[in-house]
């Protein structure tokens, strides 16, 4: 079964889904009739907040700063437990 999303992020023709114990994934959004998944990682996600090319990915007991100025390539900067 698939579980809804537990929080969203859309910048430009990227959106971002987090999918709560399974991690977060990111989609190419730019043609909405033909939506491509970019990536995906495990890293528990429940919601985010943009701030400029950094993401604020809240987890559950944590928080990730991370750098997706390239988003194929995303730096993380800081984890605050």
């Amino acid at each position: 079964s698939v579980s809804p999303p537990f929080g969203l992020a859309v910048r430009d023709s990227l959106l971002f889904v987090a999918l709560g114990t399974k991690g977060y994934a990111l989609y190419d959004i730019k043609n909405p009739s033909d939506i491509e998944m970019v990536g995906s990682w495990t890293q528990p996600a429940k919601d985010f907040i943009w701030l400029g090319d950094r993401l604020f990915i809240m987890g559950f007991g944590n928080v990730l700063l991370v750098d997706f100025t390239q988003p194929n390539s995303p730096l993380l900067i800081a984890t605050i437990e």
